[in-house]
C-alpha cells in the first residue's frame, strides 16, 4: 500500500498497472466483441476476487506473494476504470490515485488478519 500511495506522486507504477491490464482485457475484448470498459471492467473484479481467494487458500509465502501482486494488478486498475468511468478529477491528479491504492490493498489487510486469527485459533 505505501508503494502505491507514495508512487501516487509520480504515477509511472500506476501508468504501467494500468497499460499492462489493457493487455490482459485486450483477449476478453476480442472474445466479447465489445469495448464497452463497465463489462471489461467486472472482468477486473472477478480476477480480483478470485486472486483475493488465491491469497487466503495460500500456505507458502512465495505464493501468498504473487496472489497479493496479482490482487494489487486487478483491484487497482478496477479503481482506475471506475474512477476515470465516473469522472474522476483531474485536479490534483494523485488523488485519486491515492485513493485506489489504500482501497486496492484493503481486502488483502482484512484477508490477512481474518487468516492469522483463524490459525491463531
Amino acid at each position: 500500500m505505501g508503494i502505491l500511495v507514495l508512487g501516487s506522486f509520480a504515477p509511472v507504477l500506476q501508468i504501467i498497472l494500468v497499460y499492462g491490464n489493457v493487455i490482459y482485457l485486450y483477449p476478453f475484448e476480442t472474445i466479447f466483441g465489445t469495448d464497452d470498459l463497465k463489462v471489461l471492467n467486472f472482468i477486473n473484479l472477478i480476477s480480483g476476487i478470485l486472486t483475493v481467494y488465491g491469497f487466503y487458500k495460500a500456505k507458502k509465502t512465495g505464493f501468498k506473494l504473487i496472489w497479493a501482486i496479482l490482487t494489487v494488478f486487478f483491484f487497482n486498475a478496477f479503481l482506475n476504470f471506475m474512477w476515470d468511468e465516473n469522472g474522476g478529477d483531474p485536479n490534483p491528479y494523485f488523488i485519486g490515485i491515492m485513493i485506489s491504492g489504500f482501497l486496492t490493498t484493503l481486502p488483502l489487510v482484512i484477508i490477512g488478519f481474518l487468516k492469522e486469527k483463524r490459525i491463531r485459533k
